[in-house]
């Protein structure tokens, strides 16, 4: 498999993963490297959970799924001008090509003249119907932000990235697991108390807020230690 223009564009804290866009000028490829043999078939169950997840999934305002492969030994990746670690072991999911890039970088190159009110209602419409779609699914995405928001070149949101996500227990005494991004993890997911759905409309109202401000709340809190502090805080108090 030869993978043509691609960029490292980030990591989870499970595993290394590697976004990789343009594939052929009409998909991008996300990378998980299973690492070492002691983590592997953990790793591959969270795999097998994203694709099953996503497989489900079919709206104008998610990134739609091509298709996924397991158990890659051999990644070839061109041009070799660019550098770039090349995982041993993989899994591979290919979504639709997405033009715009991240709703995050979007809104982080506006962040000085911000965005017309218009554009503001527009992308929070396309974020609000994708949830809503998933939602009638049963669908919890569990990690909802602009990083995992994909924009076409209309400008059109697309939601991406179903690592973490599930279908919603029916007993909520199962989903007590913090996961998330903290900054937009719902104070119940932050705390380790049950959660549903509506931990999604939480973060939601982040994503809200960044859309409208082109900046995060406490934008100013560069640590982890010092967000999750003050983040914990406004849960508790």
């Amino acid at each position: 498999m030869v993978i043509r223009n691609h960029r490292k564009q980030a990591k989870n804290s499970r595993s290394q993963c590697q976004s990789l866009s343009k594939i052929a000028g009409c998909a991008n490829v996300k990378l998980l490297d299973l690492g070492e043999e002691t983590q592997r078939n953990s790793l591959y169950k969270f795999f097998l959970q994203e694709v099953s997840v996503w497989n489900k999934l079919d709206h104008p305002n998610i990134a739609k799924l091509i298709g996924a492969k397991g158990d890659i030994r051999e990644v070839n990746m061109a041009p070799e001008s660019v550098k770039i670690d090349k995982p041993q072991n993989v899994c591979c999911i290919v979504v639709e090509y997405l033009a715009g890039g991240t709703l995050k970088s979007y809104l982080i190159r506006n962040r000085i003249k911000k965005l017309p009110l218009k554009i503001v209602v527009r992308l929070a419409l396309d974020i609000a119907r994708g949830l809503s779609y998933m939602h009638s699914l049963k669908i919890v995405h569990r990690d909802v932000k602009t990083e995992n928001m994909l924009l076409d070149k209309e400008g059109r949101v697309k939601i991406a990235d179903f690592g973490v996500s599930r279908v919603e227990a029916a007993n909520l005494s199962e989903m007590t697991v913090r996961t998330g991004t903290v900054g937009y993890m719902a104070p119940e997911v932050f705390i380790g108390s049950p959660y549903d759905r509506k931990c999604d409309v939480y973060s939601f109202g982040i994503c809200l807020w960044e859309i409208y401000c082109c900046s995060m709340p406490y934008y100013n809190i560069t640590s982890i230690e010092e967000s999750s502090y003050a983040f914990y805080k406004v849960c508790c108090e």
